[in-house]
C-alpha cells in the first residue's frame, strides 16, 4: 500500500529505471524461462491440468498432478506425430506406460488459440462417454499428467499424457 502520491510514483518507476539502466550496460536481469512443453506456455500447461481435472471432478475421479517428465515426453508426442500426421506414432514407437490422448491438426482458426483447441479437445474426449478410450484416460485411475503442444502455423496438435 502506498502512502502519498510521490511514493507510489517511486516504487512504480525505480524497477523500469533499473531495467532500463541494465539493459544500456549490456546486461539485462534475470529472467527465469517459463516452463513449457513444446509451444505451450506455462499458462496453457496450467489450464490443461485444470480443465482435465474439472471433468474428472464431475466423474468423481480423484484430481491428477501436473508431472515435468510427462509434459516433456507429451511435448514430444506432439511434435512428432505433428509432423509426421500419425496420432499416437511416438506413443507407438516409444510406451509411455500409461494413457494418451491426442488431436492433430486442429486449428486455431476455429478454435482461437492453442488454450481453444485444449478446451475443444478435452470436451471431445469427454463427449465419448464411458465407451470412448479418450473418455476412459480422461477420468480413468491415473494419478499424474502431462500435457504437450506443437504448433505448425495454425495446426495445432495437443497430446495429454497420463500416468
Amino acid at each position: 500500500m502506498c502512502v502519498g502520491v510521490s511514493r507510489c510514483f517511486a516504487l512504480a518507476v525505480i524497477p523500469a529505471v533499473l531495467a532500463l539502466a541494465a539493459s544500456s550496460c549490456g546486461t539485462s536481469p534475470a529472467t527465469p524461462s517459463p516452463p513449457q512443453a513444446g509451444d505451450a506456455s506455462a499458462a496453457d500447461l496450467a489450464f490443461c491440468l485444470d480443465e482435465t481435472n474439472r471433468y474428472r471432478a464431475i466423474a468423481g475421479s480423484a484430481a491428477l498432478t501436473r508431472d515435468a517428465a510427462l509434459d516433456a515426453y507429451a511435448a514430444e508426442a506432439a511434435r512428432s506425430d505433428g509432423i509426421s500426421g500419425v496420432p499416437h506414432a511416438y506413443f507407438g514407437a516409444h510406451p509411455s506406460g500409461g494413457g494418451e490422448n491426442e488431436v492433430i491438426d486442429w486449428h486455431t482458426e476455429i478454435y482461437g488459440s492453442v488454450r481453444g483447441v485444449m478446451q475443444a479437445a478435452i470436451a471431445a474426449y469427454w463427449s465419448e462417454g464411458p465407451s470412448g478410450g479418450h473418455y476412459r484416460n480422461l477420468t480413468g485411475g491415473y494419478a499424474r499428467l502431462g500435457c504437450g503442444v506443437y504448433v505448425n502455423g495454425t495446426r495445432v496438435t495437443f497430446v495429454q499424457e497420463f500416468r
